[in-house]
């Protein structure tokens, strides 16, 4: 049997599953710790402009739309509409660590 045929597709849609998220809420501290996770400091003015839209915020700041739904989980972001307009700073992990907690999770479903 080839290994081609037992391989996953790694569609974003992986990132929004419901067992994903589950995944990265057992990966929390990993992630937050992790010394290629970021904090960035955001402006007032731009969290303002793009209050209660999460994913456009996330657009602006060239984040993948595939891992938005990852990032509002990490920022204590519950839907697309709770972005405030006081964010100061936004938890922004490696697409790499991303990239591996999703192969483990596909890994495991196989």
């Amino acid at each position: 049997m080839q290994v081609n045929g037992k391989m996953y597709n790694m569609e974003p849609s992986v990132f929004t599953t419901r067992g994903f998220m589950i995944e990265i809420e057992a990966h929390y501290r990993f992630l937050l710790n992790h010394p290629k996770t970021k904090l960035v400091e955001l402006s007032t003015f731009k969290a303002y402009i793009h209050e209660g839209d999460a994913w456009s915020f996330f657009d602006s700041l060239k984040i993948p739309r595939k891992y938005h739904q990852v990032m509002m989980k990490l920022n204590g972001i519950r839907s697309n509409g709770d972005l405030p307009s006081d964010v100061q700073y936004l938890i922004v992990p490696d697409a790499d660590l991303l990239e591996n907690i999703a192969a483990t999770y596909i890994s495991k479903r196989l």
